[in-house]
């Protein structure tokens, strides 16, 4: 091959490539088409007796693209008709279009109604399908299709029928084209459906559809305020809001008090001036008018108990405190009845039956002092030396010398001075008692001679007579 033949080979190429680029391809079934970004369906909206309630949103394109403006889910009540409304931009050669609405439920896909329009002049226009309704066995969940195609002799028909219209169903229409272009949308949009029959239950809750939609229910929610009751149960048992987890804001759910048996519609269920949430936070019973006299005597009894606590914590700072005063008047009274002795008894020699122990161990704990020299006292007879008290105690002279001195000045002792000696006895009334004329001195315990200075071991004098 030449030069220039290979140079007209190229240019061929070149100008088949560029009449390739000018014819517009048409996209394949259910793609929305690239012919201009301005035309197509815009703003959608349902309305009629059959819509129960649609939710705002966007709703996307049959093949999920990007959502456009329109409801995204609606309700509708099966045997009632409904309408939908588009806004359609024109497309630049095409003034004649047809606007389809599809059902989709039960698997199936079936055309509900169409409508013609003409725009022209890269305008808009608001299209109406009006009379549209669900067939008879339509299920729960469904979907709308809107599609929007060329009408005839818009141009972008088939070329062996250019007045055929366009679309799904146009293969059973006489005289419709059969070619591969003829189902192929220029644009549409789904929208997501809710069909229920007014007279069925659809959430299993108790109340029919049609009045869960006359009370302002979610006839697809069997317990909307999330309660633990179901809405039907509310409604027609127990009397109680079912978009109201508390009813009487006693700060129990209604579910709850069901549960426990009070009522979801009083706060205090039982009138004891408790409200029901109250006595549940104190573990008592709701139910029970008795709750308030149970938690006074409760509140009484802990009254008590405190009171008497505090009482005894007084006592017994106060008997740490006083102990000496009240140890005082332990020694009078032990005074008055401790057994006495008989002088003579006390004053024998240490043999005989007259003479006291004076083991450690037999003198009893005291409580105070003083009551301990009392007991020594007593187990001599009634007399000591100040010095053999010393000795007994172990405690300081000094001590021993400050208690005599205040027992003495009670009236509980008597101290004679013998010299240089100090004589302890108790109460010369019962000295003298005891060494009146009238006393028989026992036989074995009396002295044969008086012996004034002598003393026993133990402190006690011997003699016949008081030094």
């Amino acid at each position: 091959m030449g030069r220039s033949e290979l140079l007209a080979a190229c240019f061929v190429c070149v100008l088949a490539g560029a009449v390739a680029a000018s014819v517009a391809v048409v996209p394949a079934a259910g793609v929305v088409p690239t012919v201009t970004p301005d035309g197509g369906i815009g703003d959608v909206s349902i309305a009629g007796p059959a819509v129960v309630e649609t939710n705002p949103g966007s709703a996307a394109d049959a093949e999920g693209s990007a959502p456009s403006d329109g409801p995204s889910e609606t309700t509708f009540w099966r045997s009632e008709p409904f309408r939908t409304s588009l806004t359609i931009a024109d497309y630049p050669d095409v003034s004649q279009y047809r606007v389809c609405a599809y059902a989709i439920a039960n698997g199936t896909r079936s055309r509900m109604d169409c409508e013609r329009a003409t725009i022209s002049n890269s305008s808009t226009k608001s299209v109406n399908i009006t009379g549209l309704t669900w067939s008879a066995n339509a299920s729960v969940d469904a979907r709308i299709a809107l599609e929007l195609y060329p009408a005839a002799g818009s141009g972008l028909g088939s070329d062996t029928n250019p007045n055929a219209d366009a679309g799904p169903n146009a293969d059973s229409q006489p005289g419709a084209s059969t070619g591969p272009d003829a189902a192929t949308p220029l644009d549409n949009r789904t929208l997501e459906a809710t069909v229920l029959t007014k007279g069925g239950d659809a959430d299993g809750d108790g109340l029919a559809n049609e009045a869960e939609g006359q009370l302002g229910l979610d006839p697809l929610d069997a317990d909307m305020d999330r309660d633990g009751l179901t809405d039907g149960t509310e409604v027609d048992d127990y009397g109680t809001s079912p978009q109201t987890a508390d009813t009487d804001g006693d700060g129990v759910r209604d579910g709850e008090e069901v549960q426990i048996g009070s009522d979801p519609t009083e706060v205090d269920t039982d009138g004891d001036g408790l409200t029901d949430d109250t006595e549940l936070a104190t573990s008592t019973d709701p139910t029970s008018p008795r709750t308030t006299e149970r938690l006074a005597v409760g509140a009484a009894a802990l009254l008590y108990v405190g009171a008497s606590t505090v009482a005894l914590r007084r006592r017994r700072r106060g008997d740490d405190e006083g102990g000496r005063g009240r140890g005082r008047e332990g020694e009078r009274e032990l005074g008055a009845r401790a057994p006495r002795t008989a002088l003579n008894d006390a004053l024998g020699d240490g043999t005989g039956s007259g003479a006291r122990a004076t083991d450690p161990a037999r003198t009893p704990e005291l409580l105070t002092d003083a009551d301990r020299v009392r007991h020594l006292l007593d187990r001599h007879g009634g007399r000591m030396k100040q010095s053999a008290i010393v000795e007994e105690t172990g405690w300081s002279k000094a001590k021993v010398s400050r208690l005599l001195s205040s027992m003495d000045e009670e009236n509980a002792i008597e101290k004679l001075s013998l010299g240089r000696e100090n004589v302890i006895s108790l109460d010369r009334e019962w000295i003298d008692a005891g060494t009146s004329p009238n006393s028989e001195p026992d036989a074995e315990t009396a002295p044969t001679e008086p012996e004034p200075e002598a003393a026993d071991a133990g402190g006690v004098w011997s003699g016949g007579s008081d030094p």
